[in-house]
């Protein structure tokens, strides 16, 4: 089996049989540029399917960790963008709903906030090419955890309004939280398109992925070049020593039941961590995913 078919059956394993599967793998050198694919790819499949108006882009806030400057635009993190703003496009924030138990206050103004959001995404349903987000695990946020639910009303939203969903995996995917794909812990939350890393190749080479569907890869057949993403390195004999590795670490994913044990182990964990932080005052906000 190759490495891409490897690759599309464990994502396309975690998923209802009923939501249209990934059909194809696009390689790139690292998270960011693959990231900058995904962007590149939604607002094109938008253009060929006769909605040149989707243009802008929403993601999840406080989530997204870049290097290059449309990854850079759908993240909100001053750390990493303010010193390009210049280069940078704006695009819509939106307030997730997350895991935890804040004070009333902030519970109150998280909740205004949120359905703020809502009110403007709908607003803007029309101008969106995709929404982009870190399913279940915002790592560059803070640790938080997203509630799953928040990704299948995502999809329904998504669906309604033509809009794709693009799932940056690159920190929460690859069994981190248990499961291949963090995607995989809400129902029927398939994302149109995908982006994997980091532990793709468990960090002995530098690989990404962008996986999509069949409806978004055929529209580029025929419809000008279809390798406008790549860059020389994506084509280079290096890519089959990567693939290799990458194909290598998922049949050691498989042999030794890392997902399986990622869930069984946590579960033990987060019991400890809870039973820890009732005797200590000073810990609050125990949050476990994988």
């Amino acid at each position: 089996m190759s490495f891409c078919e490897r690759l599309l059956s464990v994502t396309n394993a975690g998923f209802a049989a009923s939501s249209s599967p990934f059909t194809k793998v696009f390689f790139a050198e690292n998270g960011s540029t693959a990231v900058e694919v995904a962007l590149k790819m939604a607002l094109h499949a938008q253009a060929l399917w006769g909605h040149p108006q989707r243009t802008r882009f929403a993601a999840l806030s406080a989530a997204i960790t870049a290097r290059l400057s449309a990854h850079l635009s759908v993240g909100d993190l001053g750390l990493y963008a303010d010193p390009y703003r210049p280069l940078l496009f704006p695009s819509l924030q939106l307030a997730p709903t997350v895991a935890q138990r804040p004070r009333r206050s902030a519970l109150a103004r998280r909740e205004c906030r949120v359905a703020s959001d809502r009110t403007t995404l709908q607003t803007q349903a029309n101008e969106l090419a995709a929404i982009i987000y870190e399913p279940i695990l915002q790592g560059a946020g803070g640790m938080r955890v997203v509630s799953p639910d928040l990704l299948t009303r995502l999809r329904a939203w998504a669906d309604a309004h033509d809009v794709l969903l693009i799932a940056d995996e690159i920190a929460a995917g690859m069994g981190r939280c248990g499961t291949m794909l963090a995607s995989h812990l809400a129902t029927n939350a398939r994302p149109d398109i995908a982006v994997v890393g980091k532990g793709l190749t468990s960090g002995t080479l530098p690989l990404a992925c962008t996986l999509t569907t069949q409806r978004i890869s055929t529209r580029f057949w025929g419809h000008g070049p279809k390798d406008a993403h790549f860059s020389t390195q994506t084509r280079s004999p290096a890519m089959r020593s990567r693939s290799q590795a990458a194909s290598a670490v998922l049949a050691v994913f498989e042999r030794d039941r890392i997902c399986e044990q990622a869930t069984e182990n946590g579960e033990a964990d987060a019991q400890v961590a809870r039973d820890f932080a009732r005797t200590r005052p000073w810990i609050s906000n125990v949050r476990v995913s994988g």
